[in-house]
């Protein structure tokens, strides 16, 4: 168990950081693995961007599900909650009331 555990440790920090990998190295790598340029996308506002690359350490899971998506402008994707867009709106006592005042589509 430890050694899954440190493997997705390791993976979802390489793929959350901000990283500019070589792109024939992240074609080769997203073959099997899920690289940042991958998971970027996921954390798009785009919704049909983000309902994609769930893989934490293997995109063959979204081979498989059809949930991957690896062509998408890197320049233009916006990474947030789309229904959030102004920040001053997400400080904590905002957060906290939040579940009780707007209803997410």
């Amino acid at each position: 168990m430890p050694i899954f555990e440190t493997a997705v440790v390791l993976t979802t920090q390489f793929h959350h950081s901000s990283l500019k990998i070589p792109e024939c190295f992240d074609t080769a790598w997203q073959i099997f693995f899920v690289p940042p340029s991958m998971h970027r996308i996921h954390h798009s506002v785009v919704i049909k961007e983000r309902n994609t690359n769930y893989g934490v350490i293997f995109s063959v899971w979204d081979r498989m599900f059809g949930t991957l998506l690896t062509k998408a402008d890197q320049d233009r994707i916006s990474i947030g909650m789309g229904a959030y867009p102004r920040q001053e709106k997400l400080k904590l006592h905002h957060l906290l009331v939040m579940p009780f005042t707007r209803q997410v589509r």
